[in-house]
């Protein structure tokens, strides 16, 4: 018997991803394409949080709806991690 996909499911923990996406905006300068570079290495190589394909897949839907991209990214990622 399964279980239900939100007991399956990895959710970071609201304080923890706050304190992320706080390190995270301290340390994006240089435009769009650093912002993305800082997240890539925090959330897909030091934290795990996603994968490497996940994180593509989410840059490249924000590079199809013309948003800015790194913003836009940010939100996609969070409200991803974060529904239960």
């Amino acid at each position: 018997m399964s279980r239900p996909v939100s007991e399956t499911r990895d959710v970071v923990p609201f304080g923890q991803a706050v304190r992320a996406w706080f390190a995270i905006s301290l340390q994006t300068f240089g435009g769009p394409a650093g912002q993305i570079a800082v997240m890539q290495r925090h959330l897909v190589d030091e934290r795990r949080w996603i994968g490497q394909k996940r994180f593509l897949h989410a840059l490249n839907y924000c590079c199809d709806t013309r948003s800015h991209f790194a913003s836009g990214l940010a939100v996609r990622r969070t409200g991803v991690m974060s529904v239960v």
